[in-house]
């Protein structure tokens, strides 16, 4: 669903818990994390910064829970 939003350019998957090798290697305009992190604590913010780039903070919305969504979707996923 987010790959058909104009814009945006790529979603790219990965399972490392850290996004920062990736965000130091692509260099993204923009980058958007969940509204749950802590901007001021986050190392990609920085480095996106840091070369001009833009951080973003997604909103959270109150009762909804993707880690909930995806153990409904599929069975076993871990609910944090």
């Amino acid at each position: 669903m987010l790959a058909a939003l104009a814009c945006v350019d790529y979603v790219i998957l990965f399972d490392s818990e850290s996004v920062q090798p990736l965000v130091e290697q692509i260099r993204p305009d923009v980058l958007v994390k969940g509204g749950k992190e802590d901007p001021a604590h986050l190392r990609s913010r920085r480095i996106v910064e840091s070369y001009g780039g833009q951080f973003l903070l997604g909103p959270t919305v109150q009762g909804y829970s993707t880690s909930r969504l995806l153990a409904e979707v599929r069975p076993g996923a871990s609910v944090e």
